[in-house]
């Protein structure tokens, strides 16, 4: 009877064991469960749509930053043909859009170099899925999704190859949107 018992115990372990090692084939059968989602499976999605770097040191590699910004997030793109410019853009052209937070004292610094440099102007850009919360909610106030500021000439952060651009500092913050391209 016990011999019985192991052989029967046995028998169980080995299909259980079989049953567990045979593989899992996908028959075609899958993707006909629900049609209606896999037409859908050729739509182009950018994963980097919203895709932003905060790395300081890098960014500084890229720019000169006169002052340590308190809070930085900044995006390297490459640049396509304007239109408020004939020249069309080379194979290596890139934009470097940044959003820099700087202290109330760093701010009151920058803008004193500033507005040596040249003359203000007023100022507004689109707002990026990738922008801090709080200036897509600035630009949710504007009533056309644009952030504006006043703008200057940002000569002091150009860096080679990073020769062209601006910055503007938002109304009532202590954040700056700075633009910058190569040419």
């Amino acid at each position: 009877m016990w011999t019985s018992r192991r052989l029967s115990i046995i028998l169980l372990l080995t299909i259980f064991s079989l049953a567990c090692f045979t593989p899992d084939v996908d028959e075609g059968e899958v993707n006909k469960l629900r049609p209606e989602v896999n037409e859908n499976a050729n739509v182009n999605i950018d994963p980097n749509a919203n895709v932003a770097e905060d790395n300081e040191t890098e960014l500084n590699s890229l720019i000169n930053l006169p002052f340590e910004p308190d809070e930085n997030v900044y995006r390297e793109d490459t640049v396509g043909k304007s239109a408020n410019t004939n020249r069309v853009p080379g194979p290596t052209d890139r934009k470097i859009t940044a959003v820099l937070k700087f202290s109330k004292e760093n701010t009151e610094k920058l803008l004193d170099q500033l507005k040596e440099s040249g003359n203000s102007f007023e100022s507004k850009i689109e707002s990026e899925p990738w922008f801090p919360a709080e200036l897509i909610a600035k630009s949710q106030t504007t009533g056309d999704a644009t952030i504006k500021g006043t703008g200057y000439k940002a000569d002091i952060f150009f860096k080679t190859p990073f020769n062209s651009g601006t910055l503007m500092r938002v109304n009532d913050t202590d954040y700056f949107i700075l633009t910058l391209q190569t040419q």
